[in-house]
C-alpha cells in the first residue's frame, strides 16, 4: 500500500530543507529494543519514473539517524542491510512485505526501520573418540517439498577450523538441519590425522592397510539416516554447541560400464546415480538423493 508522507510541522531539524524541486527523507534504524543501529546500508529505489529507476543510498550514524536530502518526487522502496541482523524492508504495516513511500516536490518524509537480529549457529565436528576434525565440510540443510523425507542443501557450506569448530552466520528464522562430510557430498570420506578429506589420488586405494577412518556423511546430531536428523528452530538468538559426532561406516568402491544408447544424448553427457534402497530419489529436481557420477565416453563409471 503506498503511503503519502507531506511537510509536516514537528521540531526543527538542522540538516537540509526541501526545496520546491526536491524532496528529502530522513529518519532512524534501531533493533527490536529501540537502540540505535549505526552503520546500516540504506537504499532507496524509485518504482518508476520519466528518468527510469532511481537509486539512492545512505548509511546512519552513530546515532542511527539517516537522510537523504535530495531526492526526485516519486514513489520508492527502501531497504536497510548490516551484517548480523536480517534484510529489512520499510514497512507500514505487518502483514506487508514491504511499503510504498510517496514523496513529493518540496516535501519531507521521516521514517523509523527496526531491523532484526541475525542468527549464527556453531559447534564442532568431532570424530569417533570425541575429537575434533579439521576441514570437514558443514552444510546448511532444509527439507525438500518432495514425497518421503529428504534434505536438500541450501548453499551455506563452511569448514571447521583447526579445533574443529564452524560457525554459520546470517541465519533468518526458520528451521535447519546440519550435514557434515568432505567434498564428496555422500560418499564416504577418510580422516586422517584428523583432518577429513575425499581419498585424494596420492593415498591408498581403499582397503584395511589405510592408516585412516572411514565416515560417513553424518546428519545433526550424529546419525547418517536423513529422517533420523535433529531440526534446529531458529529464530533471533545465536545458537552454539551443536555439535556433530561423525559415524564411522566401512567403504568400498562401486565401478561398471553402461551399455547402449541413451536417444538423443551421448553417453558422456549421462549421469549414474547410486541411492540407498528405499532413499527417495528425485531424477527431476537439482540435486539427487545418492551420490552422482558421470559417464564416461567408453560407458564405464566409478563411485
Amino acid at each position: 500500500a503506498a503511503i503519502s508522507v507531506m511537510l509536516a510541522a514537528s521540531q526543527p531539524q538542522p540538516v537540509a530543507t526541501a526545496s520546491s524541486e526536491f524532496a528529502i527523507l530522513d529518519g532512524r534504524v534501531t533493533d527490536a529494543s529501540g537502540q540505535p543501529i549505526p552503520k546500516a546500508g540504506l537504499t532507496l529505489t524509485s518504482r518508476s519514473g520519466v528518468q527510469g529507476q532511481l537509486v539512492y543510498r545512505t548509511i546512519s550514524g552513530l546515532d542511527g539517524a539517516f537522510s537523504f536530502p535530495t531526492i526526485e518526487p516519486g514513489t520508492y522502496n527502501l531497504l536497510a542491510e548490516r551484517s548480523g541482523y536480517e534484510r529489512s524492508y520499510f514497512r507500514a504495516g505487518v502483514r506487508e512485505t514491504f511499503s510504498a513511500i510517496e514523496l513529493t516536490a518540496g516535501g519531507r518524509a521521516r521514517i523509523n526501520l527496526r531491523m532484526l537480529r541475525s542468527a549464527t549457529i556453531s559447534g564442532r565436528v568431532l570424530d569417533a573418540d570425541g575429537d575434533p576434525v579439521r576441514s570437514a565440510q558443514v552444510r546448511l540443510l532444509r527439507r525438500a517439498f518432495q514425497p518421503g523425507f529428504a534434505l536438500t542443501s541450501l548453499g551455506g557450506l563452511t569448514m571447521t577450523d583447526q579445533s574443529g569448530r564452524y560457525a554459520i552466520q546470517d541465519l533468518t528464522p526458520g528451521v535447519y538441519y546440519l550435514g557434515a562430510g568432505a567434498a564428496a557430498y555422500d560418499g564416504a570420506f577418510l580422516v586422517f590425522g584428523l583432518n577429513a578429506f575425499s581419498e585424494p589420488p596420492s593415498m591408498p586405494t581403499i582397503s584395511s592397510n589405510v592408516l585412516g577412518t572411514y565416515y560417513a556423511n553424518t546428519y545433526y546430531p550424529g546419525v547418517v539416516d536423513q529422517a533420523s536428523a535433529k531440526a534446529i528452530r531458529v529464530q533471533h538468538d545465536d545458537i552454539s554447541n551443536l555439535d556433530i559426532s561423525l559415524v564411522k561406516t566401512q567403504a568400498f568402491r562401486v565401478s561398471g560400464r553402461v551399455t547402449g544408447i541413451a536417444p538423443g544424448h551421448p553417453l558422456d553427457q549421462c549421469r549414474v546415480t547410486l541411492a540407498p534402497v528405499g532413499a527417495p530419489v528425485s531424477m527431476n529436481g537439482p540435486q539427487f538423493q545418492g551420490t552422482t557420477v558421470q559417464i564416461g565416453n567408453d560407458g564405464t563409471f566409478d563411485f
